[in-house]
């Protein structure tokens, strides 16, 4: 995501939305290969007009990985 600790710490005392996350933040080109389920939802059959929604999803799923450090098999550089 593109946001390093001063800009993060900004949308946060500003009270901003998931919504504008998203928006302002630069997605990784590669996040369309990120699979699996989250939350009993199966990411890849997320319809393409939730895109906050689906956006939502991914992010869990790389947190849920970094947890079991395992961040390198989601981003498959």
């Amino acid at each position: 995501m593109g946001y390093d600790q001063h800009k993060l710490e900004i949308f946060i005392f500003r009270n901003g939305t998931f919504k504008d996350f998203f928006e302002l933040a630069e997605i990784h080109k590669n996040t369309y290969i990120i699979k699996g389920i989250v939350f009993v939802y199966c990411i890849e059959n997320i319809p393409g007009e939730l895109t906050l929604f689906s956006n939502c999803r991914r992010m869990e799923k790389l947190i849920d990985e970094f947890a079991n450090e395992k961040v390198e098999n989601i981003l498959r550089r």
